[in-house]
């Protein structure tokens, strides 16, 4: 087995809205952000992006990529649909769930939270609350009594996280590939993203396997390697 790590830095390019309900009513607001505590204490709470939503992202993007190479790949995230149960899959686990986990199978990637980068602002700056209405899909008008407010993480914001993992000698190059590509192909996270939320651009900062840090052109050499080794399935 061999560690792995990747960095990342993604930036929001419009508000992000990850929902929370702890503070709903405290705060007077139908769907807040989860926060997290500053660093050093005190009342002010910053935005985060939670690993396990991160993880739901860039599964599936790894899921639409070896879909889209013919390959039998279950459906997250109901049980039924997963591997074992998933008919379809002749030898479960399918390849995702071989580096995701599933319901038999133990996940080879872990996923933290994704913070707030800048400590120079405040962290009241750091969300707003925006009024918003629900709409009749069917009389494509607005609900009657139907206002609501959304606190969201303010464009411009920075995050920076990190997902480690341990990986089969034999598969570290296409499982890494699969998931640099993944997390490069990233374009949105979180709710409303139909209403212009959550849009993002995600950067990859650092590689490193067994501890050793890739080059920028080593790890995307090992990317574009890695990839070949995923050839359209038969």
């Amino acid at each position: 087995m061999k560690k792995v790590s990747v960095s990342y830095r993604l930036t929001a390019e419009s508000g992000v809205i990850v929902g929370s309900s702890t503070d709903v009513l405290s705060i007077g607001i139908d769907k807040a952000t989860i926060r997290r505590r500053k660093v050093g204490g005190g009342a002010a709470q910053e935005p985060l992006i939670p690993g396990s939503t991160l993880k739901g992202k860039i599964r599936y993007e790894c899921e639409r990529i070896l879909s889209g190479l013919d390959h039998k790949i279950c459906r997250a995230p109901r049980a039924e649909t997963m591997c074992p149960h998933h008919p379809e899959i002749e030898n479960p686990p399918c390849e995702v769930c071989k580096l995701f986990g599933g319901p038999s199978e133990q996940s080879h990637l872990f996923f933290g939270d994704a913070t707030v980068k800048s400590r120079d602002v405040p962290a009241q700056f750091l969300t707003r609350v925006q009024a918003g209405v629900s709409l009749s899909r069917k009389r494509r008008t607005a609900e009657d009594e139907r206002l609501f407010y959304a606190e969201r993480g303010v464009a411009g914001t920075v995050y920076e996280g990190k997902l480690e993992g341990y990986l089969e000698d034999d598969l570290v190059e296409p499982q890494l590939a699969l998931v640099i590509t993944a997390i490069e192909r990233l374009a949105a996270i979180g709710g409303a993203k139909s209403r212009g939320a959550g849009w993002t651009n995600l950067e990859i900062a650092s590689v490193a396997v067994n501890g050793q840090i890739l080059s920028r052109e080593e790890w995307r050499k090992l990317r574009e390697k890695g990839l070949s080794v995923w050839p359209k399935s038969k």
